[in-house]
């Protein structure tokens, strides 16, 4: 029976605390954002969903990059051979499944659907087949019937520097920061010219820092103890200030969910915890992609035939239909991705 393990590929056999606690994480910041999207299919604005919005959608993805980047820090240090290939088995399956659900939603709406708060036009087959090359926000639109897929060209850009970016010195990762930090920070909405609007609105360099702040606790781990790790607490506190004043995520308590999420990756006192909670945790931590992914079009689906205003409603397809895709959907298209690399390999040696 294969072990659980999290998308760094870290076996969670015993419950290790860090890892166990990532996983339930992501699936709660997974759910603040499926909040926010859900708050524009009501007609009114009720309380219930509300309360999480105010933790912030925005801070929520903020929050999904400082545990990406720590996570891809722990990944390249524990094993770089294959490192591109494990992560296009981890991002691929489901998102492929969110773009194929995105082209069909589009059709039926014949390219326009209405919710209270938001309009969704379709924009074409171009930016469809820009964003499965992850070139939105870069030289496409993200696809405007499941837009949480804008975050994901920013994240594999760093993927793909990843290699590079973590074996820089100290003092250039802070740099790094304070300049990606500086231009989250900027207002968006005022013309002073081509290259304020480059530096303010380039979304790779806008979230940089919570990523490389992830990096940063991963690779200092063994100082993040409160006699050794002032500095970071200070790291961490500035960038709580920030996620609380930028433009972008001006949420009412989205520096709680960054420091709850800093909280959760600090290596507090070790506790092992049980089998069902460790694969709780696991699954928690695999659904939180599908959730994050699907939770859009799933609600879009609903609009259409009544039901996207009913919240019980919309937690059960949304973690329904998460679950479906990583026990049934997930194992068999990696099986196929292995299988058709295994081909190409065995052709290359042919030839």
């Amino acid at each position: 029976m294969n072990t659980p393990t999290d998308d760094t590929g870290y076996n969670y056999a015993g419950g290790g605390t860090a890892w166990v606690r990532l996983g339930y994480l992501r699936l709660v910041l997974a759910l603040l954002v499926v909040a926010q999207h859900a708050l524009l299919f009501q007609p009114g604005w009720p309380s219930i969903l509300v309360i999480p919005d105010h933790f912030g959608g925005k801070s929520a993805v903020v929050c999904f990059l400082v545990v990406s980047g720590f996570s891809i820090a722990a990944s390249l240090e524990r094993r770089r051979a294959d490192f591109f290939w494990r992560r296009a088995l981890r991002v691929y399956p489901v998102y492929v499944l969110a773009l194929a659900a995105t082209a069909v939603l589009e059709r039926l709406c014949d390219g326009l659907y209405v919710a209270p708060h938001l309009r969704f036009e379709g924009e074409g087959w171009v930016t469809l087949i820009g964003n499965a090359f992850f070139l939105q926000t870069f030289l496409v639109k993200p696809v405007s019937f499941d837009r949480p897929v804008w975050s994901l060209a920013v994240e594999v850009s760093y993927y793909a520097l990843a290699p590079l970016l973590v074996s820089f010195r100290p003092g250039w990762v802070l740099l790094l920061m304070t300049c990606s930090a500086l231009s989250f920070l900027l207002p968006k909405h005022i013309d002073l010219g081509i290259a304020y609007h480059v530096f303010s609105k380039f979304n790779a360099l806008n979230y940089l820092w919570p990523w490389l702040l992830g990096v940063v606790l991963w690779q200092q781990r063994a100082r993040l103890e409160f006699k050794k790790g002032k500095i970071l607490l200070v790291l961490i506190a500035l960038a709580a200030g920030l996620i609380q004043i930028a433009p972008a995520t001006r949420d009412s308590y989205g520096a709680i969910t960054l420091i709850i999420t800093t909280a959760c990756i600090w290596p507090w006192k070790h506790r092992r915890f049980g089998s069902i909670v460790t694969r709780a945790g696991a699954i928690a931590g695999d659904m939180s992609y599908a959730v994050y992914l699907l939770n859009l079009p799933l609600l879009i689906a609903l609009g259409r035939i009544g039901y996207a205003d009913n919240l019980p409603v919309v937690m059960l397809a949304v973690l329904g239909c998460s679950y479906l895709v990583i026990i049934v959907w997930e194992p068999g298209a990696r099986w196929l991705m292995e299988r058709l690399r295994t081909n190409v390999r065995l052709d290359a040696s042919v030839s």
